[in-house]
């Protein structure tokens, strides 16, 4: 099994970048430090959720990566397929061993975390019937699972400030699939072509610039109501000024070509300001411990 994982991570979710990223989503929305254990059993299990959502989503994708990947580990090694599977249904008991005994409040942490893999579980269900549009839409969702687990599992109930988080985490998320998937359907047979790209290319290259400035919104929103620092908001502008050029040659030409430049971008735009928030809270409790003692 221990194979499986390390083969599976290493070609697609590293356990690094897997790592960064949960750290981001989960600790975005904290105020100040907490409990060693409150800390460790949020990234664990935020990370181990991060981690069931991949893991999940390449199964379900199977019969379609099959024709178009071939060369995946899922999809050329039966034994690596099964140990993955008994691994994803390990996972869950592991994550309320692990979360619920740092909970604030048990037994609504148990409800949500219940309720969350349920919707999950539909979901994978009913992926394949579920019209290419939705289920993107239901899939990037899932990153709003941070911050609400967040919130919930510290302070016992789930804040307005996680919930904005939530939406600006789904908007950009959803933004970076749309934008990075395009491709120039001309030139890939008709087999190969995936759900997302049988959509009218243009259509998504503007559905994407859309989610991109709901995103943008909600962070100025964000800022508005002094629920993060100015680099927060400073950041994004910045990153959202890149997005419009990237997008005005999406929108003009959507090809692989213009897309490219999103596979990356499309998550440092939204999640490189929460990482400049953190470390702007972190600067200033750093100096204020240090002013005190002193």
């Amino acid at each position: 099994m221990l194979k499986a994982l390390y083969l599976y991570s290493k070609e697609r979710c590293p356990s690094a970048i897997l790592l960064v990223i949960s750290v981001i989503l989960s600790i975005s929305v904290l105020d100040g430090p907490d409990s060693v254990l409150s800390i460790s059993a949020l990234l664990i299990s935020a990370t181990l959720f991060l981690f069931l959502i991949r893991l999940s989503d390449d199964i379900c994708d199977l019969p379609i990566d099959r024709v178009a990947h071939p060369e995946r580990l899922l999809c050329r090694d039966q034994t690596s397929l099964r140990k993955l599977k008994q691994f994803r249904l390990l996972t869950i008991p592991v994550i309320f061993f692990i979360t619920l005994p740092a909970a604030e409040d048990t037994l609504l942490t148990a409800a949500f975390l219940l309720s969350v893999l349920l919707m999950c579980w539909l979901f994978f269900l009913y992926k394949p019937t579920m019209p290419t549009l939705v289920h993107t839409l239901l899939l990037n969702g899932s990153l709003a699972f941070f911050p609400l687990h967040s919130s919930l599992l510290i302070k016992g109930y789930i804040n307005s400030f996680a919930m904005y988080m939530a939406m600006y985490f789904w908007f950009g998320s959803v933004a970076h699939d749309l934008s990075h998937s395009l491709v120039d359907i001309r030139q890939i047979t008709i087999d190969k072509i995936k759900p997302l790209n049988r959509i009218n290319q243009n259509y998504l290259a503007f559905s994407s610039l859309v989610f991109f400035s709901a995103s943008t919104i909600t962070g100025f929103l964000l800022y508005v109501l002094k629920m993060v620092e100015p680099a927060f908001f400073y950041l994004l502008l910045i990153n959202f000024s890149i997005v419009l050029y990237l997008e005005y040659h999406l929108i003009k030409k959507p090809n692989q070509q213009t897309a490219a430049p999103f596979y990356v971008f499309g998550f440092i735009f939204f999640l490189t300001p929460v990482l400049a928030e953190i470390i702007w809270k972190c600067t200033k409790l750093y100096f204020s411990i240090h002013i005190v003692t002193i």
